[in-house]
C-alpha cells in the first residue's frame, strides 16, 4: 500500500510540474480533457490520495511493531 501511495504522490505532483512546463505523463494525458481546472484537481487529488495511503500504512507499521514487543 506504501509504494502505492508513494507512486500516486510522485504521479499526481510529477504531473503537475510537468504540465506547468507544457509537457504531461504519457499515463496522465487524459485529464485535461474536461479543461485544465478539472485537470489540476485530479492531479492534486492524486497526491493527496497517496499521502494518505503512505501515512496509512506507516501508521498500520508503526501499531503492528508496538504489538509485537513482549511486556
Amino acid at each position: 500500500m506504501r509504494s502505492l501511495g508513494f507512486l500516486l504522490i510522485i504521479m499526481g505532483l510529477g504531473s503537475f510540474i510537468l504540465h506547468s512546463m507544457d509537457m504531461e505523463f504519457k499515463l496522465l494525458q487524459w485529464v485535461d480533457n474536461w479543461g485544465p481546472d478539472t485537470g489540476n484537481i485530479i492531479r492534486i487529488v492524486a497526491a493527496v490520495l497517496g499521502g494518505v495511503l503512505v501515512f496509512l500504512s506507516m501508521r498500520k507499521k508503526s501499531g503492528e511493531q508496538s504489538q509485537d514487543t513482549p511486556q
